[in-house]
């Protein structure tokens, strides 16, 4: 008895090791399932849980309508200089957004999207999973959004990941001096609350991200 109640506690034991399986994505019409086995280890399992916590956190404050959608018009006439007009959340809703996005924002977090989608990949070798999560790093890192158009002032592209990145640091998560200088250095013409509205767009299209890369970790962690 002793022999079998060792193996079966060394046996709960190698269990929490890894968790491995197989998740099936569908598809509507005539496409085929996409079947993918995955791999990870104890402690990247942990990181995928807590990530699902906080994309489950954020998911439900979007669709309560936390925060709503951000618009942005832009006029121009020749000879004369642009004219910007936009709608965006309160600050105490841009606040409650902001917050909830941190977690997948900031390099230091645990649960930093890059960092999470980094585990995901190297858990399988599949060449369909590879090429989403592909498709969902070029939507965090905005390259998806500014296929559609670029906005350029002084040099500094305004929908890029380093213009957010310059208010985020600047004006909302911490109050750095030299990126407020660089990003006011781009707004001689325009205030910094012009650009505000896609600032704010540009984080919907990476809360996008965060959650299709949260779909597939739910399934992972529902094998």
């Amino acid at each position: 008895m002793r022999v079998l109640s060792s193996m079966m506690v060394l046996g709960r034991i190698e269990s929490r090791m890894s968790l491995t399986g197989t998740i099936t994505f569908k598809f509507g019409g005539d496409r085929a399932d996409e079947n993918v086995d995955f791999s990870v280890g104890a402690e990247e399992e942990g990181t995928l849980r807590a990530y699902l916590r906080e994309v489950t956190d954020l998911e439900a404050f979007i669709l309560r309508g936390g925060v709503p959608r951000a618009s942005f018009r832009m006029n121009w006439q020749a000879g004369g200089l642009p004219e910007f007009s936009g709608v965006e959340p309160s600050d105490d809703q841009r606040a409650a957004f902001l917050h909830r996005l941190r977690p997948f924002l900031l390099e230091d977090e645990a649960t930093y999207f890059n960092r999470v989608r980094g585990v995901v990949a190297r858990s399988s070798e599949s060449a369909f999973l590879q090429e989403y999560l592909h498709h969902t790093k070029d939507r965090f890192t905005l390259k998806k959004s500014r296929g559609q158009f670029t906005m350029v002032s002084n040099d500094l592209v305004i929908n890029s990941e380093t213009a957010l990145n310059l208010w985020l640091y600047s004006k909302e998560y911490h109050r750095d001096v030299k990126k407020a200088a660089d990003l006011e250095e781009a707004h001689t013409i325009t205030p910094i609350e012009s650009s505000r509205p896609i600032f704010v767009m540009m984080l919907f299209e990476k809360a996008e991200a965060i959650r299709h890369l949260g779909h597939v970790v739910y399934k992972m962690l529902q094998v």
